[in-house]
């Protein structure tokens, strides 16, 4: 960045701008400004710089925007606003009164603020890949960028109240801003270069200070649609159709929103990028020349009299040459002539300026109808031009000496048009001398320019028109002798060729305006003929692509689809296989298990049988046939409880007291299940009774007072003899009354069937809509006379077999003990370690001693307690 140079102007307080011209100001062309993007800097435009045809036609000034390039300010807040009004001192600052600005990316939305803040300095605006809307949902509805999240983590990692003077913009940011702005593909130079160059410019805290406030004013920007209405000045909009960041629907949307521009046009460029003048410098800067015409006569002389100014000897005459290119106003395809202008003057004709006025030329454009990239017929046509451009008045008087000439007419020859013009101005001569003031015959239609220049132009046409004007002005000569009628006839004639000239001067420049208009359409059509012969090429060329592949994928997915049929067949066929071999093996399996199911039952015939005759005939059963007869018990009251009271409604709170006392005393918990658990409740409840009347009593059938002398006798010999010859006694003695209970002790066991059956009858009906069933109670009498049997072989056993069932209390926990209880919820007992019970809804056995009686230490499970535990 060495050409770059800092200018002072006032705004916030003080700014120095960063700015870049590549050649010295010259008054005579018309200017560009140029803006950059973000966090790059005037190099940016380092294609343009170096593009003589398009130096050699306008100045090129770059200006680095506030935060970026060499450009500081003693503010550290500032907007894009600021950065209009910055360029604009600038420009003042430079002498520069008007100008072209051209602006890529957010340069582009700082062009239309300039054209707002300065109406009559900013001449046109070139956005290039841009967007003149803030960063809103509806331009991401339009393909462009969420701006908001691309900035939200720069802006977060450049926060920071502690100073950072080794800061710099990592690689992720500059590749990040590269990627998007010069493309993925671009050169790997290009890419060094504009990673040395970031780094280089936002380094230290300084620097991370105004990426950071640079970064704020992309993602929070205000939008210009409301403003737009507001812009006068031409627009022309390019963009690129591979810009990444802002689309080209939304470019077509917004140029329409330039309703008061003389001219709003928008063209898009095939493939550009973001940063449209560095990806496609040539497509800009071709736009850029063709939007500025050659110099015209105006122009010529104004640059003359600027070089003339100059001048500081005091010559008696001085010749000036000036190659100049004349373009061809009919034919912008043929190449521009140069016409050499040779100057004579005088150093006192040179300073003789009351003979001269001055006035700007503003009219810069055409009239003709130019269409812009969609068709839209547009009332003025984009063109630069220099605002510097001056008209000499015409005067008519005598010239000065002038130097050597080969005839004393003035050699200066007048556009095609002014050589029209001569015989009106003959015919106001001709007045002139009926008052008595006659020309000179030396004297020509044009003559010589008040200051004293003669201007020779080396044109054919414009030399057949200088005598085609002479020949006219000599005819308008006359003598006295002449006749009135001639006098009139001359008078008609003149008049006559002043409309002819008229008319003629209208339809050439008619007809140069429509030729012009109709080759820029016809460039136009080419233009667009080529592109979208290359669309086609390319589409046919990718057709054709798809079409090949497609024909390899079907013929792929073919081969495929024959191969997955056959694995398929395969694999069915082993299938079959599988089933047969797998049908023969279960056969195999269920007459072994049949084999199995016989060895079982002649081994439980030979335990009895061993077991019987082992132990004198008494009948000795074995901890799995007990088991197996308990929980043939507790499956036939589950479904007794579950046939009979699945649809019963249970309401406790309609018992009266001595219901909800028993309740009370058989289940102390009935109250928190018996709504919610009806079932579960029902079941702990007639277990309980069981249990009490059935299972805690010595031996039924026999009277209280028999099975107390009993249990006094067995005590009594407890005392002088061991425990297995009291437990053989007590089940020798027991196994008689067994023997004997189904004939002898019916009459005493009855009752107390009777009483339970009418226990559990009379609370089920207290507590719920259950009325009186003879099929409930027999099923229920059944249950109970097995309990009966059950209970009378435990008592005939040697060994001791204890009934157990907890009682659950309110004011205590009885935690799960999963050695001796097993869970109905179905809930893992893993899970199920230091969880309260709920409720036990059958009783469990537990054994003491072996089948002998023997080592009654021995403790062993044989049916584990039901019960349910409470919710975790």
């Amino acid at each position: 960045m060495a050409d770059v140079k800092t200018v002072h102007v006032p705004h916030l307080g003080g700014t120095d701008a960063g700015y870049q011209m590549p050649y010295p100001y010259d008054p005579s062309k018309p200017t560009l400004i140029l803006v950059n993007s973000f966090t790059t800097s005037s190099e940016l435009y380092q294609g343009q710089y170096g593009n003589k045809a398009l130096t050699d036609k306008m100045n090129l000034l770059a200006i680095e925007l506030l935060g970026h390039g060499k450009t500081r300010t003693k503010s550290e807040q500032f907007t894009y606003w600021d950065t209009a009004i910055m360029n604009l001192q600038v420009m003042e600052a430079l002498g520069i009164k008007k100008a072209f600005v051209l602006g890529t990316s957010q340069g582009g939305w700082i062009t239309a603020r300039m054209a707002l803040l300065a109406p009559d300095r900013i001449e046109g605006i070139i956005p290039l890949g841009t967007s003149m809307d803030r960063e809103s949902e509806r331009t991401r509805k339009l393909g462009c960028w969420d701006g908001v999240a691309a900035c939200a983590g720069p802006i977060k990692t450049w926060t920071s109240n502690q100073a950072t003077p080794d800061f710099q913009p990592d690689l992720e940011y500059c590749n990040f801003l590269i990627d998007i702005g010069f493309g993925k593909n671009c050169g790997q130079e290009v890419r060094d270069f504009w990673v040395k160059t970031i780094q280089a410019n936002y380094k230290g805290d300084d620097g991370r200070r105004r990426a950071r406030v640079a970064a704020i004013n992309l993602a929070e920007r205000d939008g210009l649609h409301g403003r737009l209405f507001d812009v006068r000045c031409p627009v022309l909009w390019l963009h690129g159709t591979a810009d990444a960041v802002y689309s080209v629907a939304n470019a077509e949307e917004e140029i329409k929103m330039f309703v008061n521009s003389k001219s709003a046009e928008l063209r898009t460029v095939p493939d550009g990028a973001h940063f449209l003048s560095a990806s496609h410098p040539k497509e800009v800067d071709g736009a850029l020349i063709d939007s500025c015409p050659a110099p015209t006569a105006s122009t010529l002389g104004s640059h003359i009299l600027q070089r003339l100014s100059s001048c500081s000897t005091r010559t008696a005459t001085t010749l000036y040459e000036v190659q100049l290119p004349i373009s061809h106003h009919a034919d912008n395809n043929q190449q521009p002539t140069a016409a050499k202008i040779s100057l004579y003057l005088t150093y006192e004709s040179l300073h003789s300026a009351p003979r001269f006025h001055k006035h700007h030329d503003h009219d810069h454009a055409s009239n003709g109808d130019v269409a812009n990239s969609h068709g839209t017929p547009k009332p003025n046509r984009f063109t630069m031009s220099s605002h510097h451009e001056k008209k000499p008045r015409p005067l008519h008087h005598r010239p000065a000496a002038g130097p050597p000439a080969a005839s004393s007419k003035s050699p200066i020859a007048a556009p095609p048009r002014a050589a029209l013009s001569g015989p009106a101005r003959a015919k106001s001569d001709h007045a002139g001398e009926e008052k008595g003031s006659l020309k000179s015959s030396n004297d020509a239609p044009n003559g010589p320019s008040p200051s004293g220049v003669s201007v020779m132009e080396n044109s054919p046409s414009t030399a057949s028109a200088s005598s085609a004007a002479t020949a006219a002005m000599g005819s308008s000569k006359f003598s006295p002798s002449r006749s009135a009628d001639d006098k009139k006839k001359i008078s008609e004639l003149e008049a006559e060729l002043t409309t002819m000239t008229s008319e003629f001067s209208s339809e050439l420049e008619t007809l140069s305006y429509k030729l012009s208009n109709a080759h820029e359409s016809s460039l136009f059509w080419q233009q667009k003929h080529s592109s979208l012969n290359q669309t086609f090429l390319k589409t046919d060329t990718d057709l054709r692509l798809l079409r090949a592949e497609l024909s390899s994928l079907k013929q792929t997915q073919e081969d495929r689809d024959k191969d997955i049929a056959a694995q398929m067949r395969g694999l069915m066929l082993d299938r079959d296989a599988w089933r047969d071999a797998y049908n023969e093996a279960m056969k195999e399996v269920r007459a072994r298990e049949e084999v199995v199911g016989v060895l079982r039952g002649q081994v439980r015939g030979l335990k009895s049988w061993v077991s019987a005759s082992s132990r004198g005939g008494e009948e000795q059963v074995s901890d799995e046939v007990v088991a197996e007869r308990w929980t043939r018990l507790g499956n036939g009251l589950q479904n007794w409880v579950i046939i009979h009271f699945r649809r019963v409604r249970i309401d406790v709170d309609k018992a009266d007291d001595d219901t909800k006392e028993q309740l009370l005393r058989l289940v102390p918990t009935y109250k928190s299940f018996a709504a919610t658990s009806k079932i579960h409740f029902i079941q702990s409840l007639v277990s309980r009774i069981l249990v009490e009347s059935i299972f805690q009593v010595y031996f039924v059938g026999i009277s209280q007072e028999h099975a107390g002398e009993l249990e006094k006798v067995e005590k009594y010999l407890g005392r002088f003899g061991p425990e297995e010859s009291i437990n053989q006694w007590r089940s020798t003695t027991l196994t008689i009354l067994r023997k004997e209970a189904p004939l002898k002790l019916q009459a005493a066991t009855a009752p107390i069937v009777d009483s339970a059956v009418d226990q559990i009858s009379n609370i089920m009906i207290a507590i719920s809509d259950m009325q009186p069933s003879e099929t409930r109670d027999q099923s229920l009498i059944s249950l109970i006379h097995s309990s009966v049997e059950l209970s009378r072989l435990l008592r005939a056993q040697k060994a001791a077999f204890t009934v157990t069932m907890p009682v659950i209390e309110d004011h205590q926990e009885t935690m799960f003990d999963p050695d001796s209880m097993e869970d109905i919820g179905g809930e893992d007992e893993d899970t199920l370690s230091e969880r309260e019970i709920c409720c036990v809804t059958f009783p469990g056995i537990i054994k003491a001693g072996d089948e002998n009686g023997e080592r009654g230490h021995l403790k062993n499970v044989v049916a584990k307690t039901r019960v349910l535990c409470a919710p975790d």
